[in-house]
C-alpha cells in the first residue's frame, strides 16, 4: 500500500511565499540527507547512532505546485521505504515550513493507493 499525503500552505505575502518555497523544495530534493541521531543510555552508558537518511529512499516524489501566494505539497510515499522514518522526514519539513512568519499549513489530504 502507497500513501499520498498532500499539504497546503497559505502565505502572507510574497516574500514569506518566496522563503517558504525555497524551504519546501530544499528540503524535498530527492538528493537531500536527513541526518537521524539516537542516544539511548543503557546501564548509565551513552550509546550514539548516527543514520543519513536520504529524501528519494522514502519517497517516489514530492511535488510543489504553486498557485499565487499558496501552494500544495504532495508527498507520495514509497511502498517498499526501508522503516517508518518517513513520517519524521516529512513532519520535520513541514514544521520547518510552518516556522515562517506569514505562512500557515491550512488543509491536510490522505489518499490511500493500492497496487
Amino acid at each position: 500500500m502507497q500513501l499520498k499525503l498532500a499539504y497546503t500552505f497559505k502565505c502572507a505575502t510574497l516574500e514569506s511565499f518566496q522563503k517558504a518555497k525555497e524551504i519546501a523544495l530544499k528540503k524535498t530534493n530527492p538528493d537531500e540527507i536527513f541526518i537521524d541521531t539516537e542516544i539511548s543510555r543503557p546501564n548509565g552508558i551513552e550509546n550514539k547512532v548516527v543514520r543519513y537518511r536520504r529524501v528519494s529512499d522514502y519517497f517516489d516524489k514530492i511535488e510543489l505546485i504553486e498557485n499565487d501566494l499558496s501552494f500544495d505539497l504532495i508527498f507520495l510515499h514509497k511502498a517498499t521505504a526501508p522503516s517508518s522514518y518517513w513520517k519524521d522526514m516529512m513532519v520535520q519539513t513541514l514544521m520547518a515550513i510552518s516556522k515562517i512568519e506569514g505562512v500557515s499549513n491550512t488543509n491536510i489530504q490522505r489518499v490511500q493507493i493500492t497496487q
